[in-house]
């Protein structure tokens, strides 16, 4: 029952008024009116009377203001009261108000994630579930048997269930289980995760879960997905492979007799044209074996022959098959090692592969200047390994461009104008065929400034590199 302190407020202070001024006018009429009366039946003279009269009023008005005053005091702590009963009931209803919109927002949430929680009562064997629950399970209400919930997930999963639920309760073991459910409603199966923690002293058990249906479809797609892809990236292993073969033997005869035309024709024009068959027919087997490399490695099918070598006598030796190509362009090619006794485990006719793509690209993509190679050596902690720099002073490479350039058939100039000819594979066979000696390659460029490739070998024992 709601108290009106208002109202208790006026109706005391019409009281006590009433009862003052009836007292005063009592007083005041006896002593007005009948002042002989009074003094013949009490005995007192005029005087007397009107002294203890006095009194009497003085007495009355000190009770009344005192009276006053506590009503005062009474009122205002009345007030207190009601504004605080006031504001209580304000905060109690912004409090419900709290409650159920975040009762709402749980329940919007649990639909749209569809997720949900529930608790076992050990002690009762009853199951209260949320509202995301009943929906995933497909139950119209709130509360279960336990023996009913248990019949929910498909059968080969209940021994699971049961286990890790026991092994939670006795040995603590965290719960975190999936398992498949059949919806009550519409019959359809559902992927469940669920995890729980124990209340041993209430002995309650409380869950939540998220069903998990549309995340195990998405991941089963994109296992067929890369399954696929691995099996697209096979098939074009061998179509490449058996193209190149296909493709490189006519090639060997057409050089041949183009190469045999160029020195018997002697009229100009044939001759000319039979240069061109042969410079067109080398560039096409170069692709035609680029093609055939990156088939052979990405099939594993590379024959690796790994054995300790010489960088020194190793570079050296490459580097004069480059001689005449930096001649025709102007440019230095030099090999500026300082150590010569750098030995590293390679494999010689792979190395020689990557080192030959590198420096013909240098070549080809420098129009001034020149290239250098250097070696040394990098140790951190207990590893150690040696380094090999292949440097230029090219048109360099942009920032955005030094991602892609490892990949198949992408070039940093790409497009049907572009400046350069090539194929986009002498980088990616050049990655792929450090990595398959257990090296690494990296590359630095400034565009307009020139272009730096690092390529690490790791050196196992230091000690053994004078042997």
């Amino acid at each position: 029952m709601k108290v009106d302190y208002k109202y208790v407020f006026a109706k005391k202070g019409h009281i006590l008024g009433i009862i003052a001024a009836v007292c005063i006018f009592i007083i005041v009429g006896a002593s007005i009116f009948f002042p002989f009366e009074i003094k013949k039946y009490l005995g007192f003279n005029t005087k007397e009377i009107y002294f203890i009269l006095f009194s009497v009023l003085i007495i009355i008005l000190l009770i009344t203001w005192l009276g006053w005053i506590y009503q005062f005091r009474q009122r205002n702590i009345y007030r207190t009261l009601f504004l605080k009963e006031k504001e209580l009931r304000q905060l109690q209803s912004d409090s419900e108000n709290m409650i159920r919109e975040s009762v709402a927002r749980l329940k919007r949430a649990e639909l749209i994630s569809r997720t949900g929680n529930w608790e076992i009562h050990l002690d009762t064997g009853l199951v209260t579930a949320s509202d995301g629950a009943k929906i995933v399970y497909g139950v119209d209400k709130n509360e279960l048997a336990l023996s009913e919930i248990q019949k929910f997930p498909l059968v080969e999963y209940r021994p699971i269930l049961d286990r890790a639920l026991q092994d939670l309760i006795e040995k603590d073991i965290p719960y975190d289980v999936e398992f498949k459910i059949r919806n009550a409603e519409s019959g359809e199966l559902r992927d469940i995760h669920s995890v729980a923690e124990y209340d041993k002293e209430k002995r309650i058990l409380f869950g939540i879960f998220k069903d998990i249906t549309e995340e195990i479809r998405n991941r089963d797609e994109l296992v067929k997905a890369k399954e696929k892809a691995e099996e697209m990236n096979r098939l074009k292993t061998n179509f490449l492979s058996n193209m190149s073969h296909e493709l490189r033997t006519p090639m060997i005869g057409i050089l041949g007799f183009s190469d045999m035309l160029r020195s018997e024709l002697e009229d100009l024009e044939l001759k000319k044209m039979a240069d061109s068959i042969h410079i067109g027919g080398k560039r096409l087997l170069n692709t035609l074996n680029l093609v055939l490399d990156l088939a052979r490695i990405e099939s594993n099918k590379e024959l690796i022959n790994i054995e300790k070598v010489n960088l020194h006598e190793l570079l050296c030796e490459m580097l004069r098959t480059f001689e005449m190509a930096a001649q025709i362009k102007n440019l230095f090619l030099k090999c500026d090692i300082t150590d010569k006794n750098i030995y590293a485990y390679l494999d010689k006719r792979i190395f020689g592969q990557v080192i030959n793509n590198l420096v013909n690209n240098a070549i080809k993509f420098t129009k001034e200047g020149g290239i250098t190679i250097q070696t040394g050596i990098e140790s951190n902690k207990d590893k150690h390994c040696c380094v090999i720099k292949v440097i230029d002073t090219g048109i360099g490479i942009s920032a955005k461009d030094l991602n892609i350039i490892f990949e198949e058939f992408r070039q940093a100039s790409e497009g049907i104008g572009r400046s350069f000819e090539g194929t986009g594979l002498g980088l990616t066979i050049t990655k792929k065929s450090v990595e398959l000696m257990s090296g690494t390659i990296n590359v630095e460029s400034v565009l307009g400034k020139g272009t730096t490739f690092f390529i690490r070998f790791p050196v196992p024992y230091l000690d053994d590199e004078s042997e």
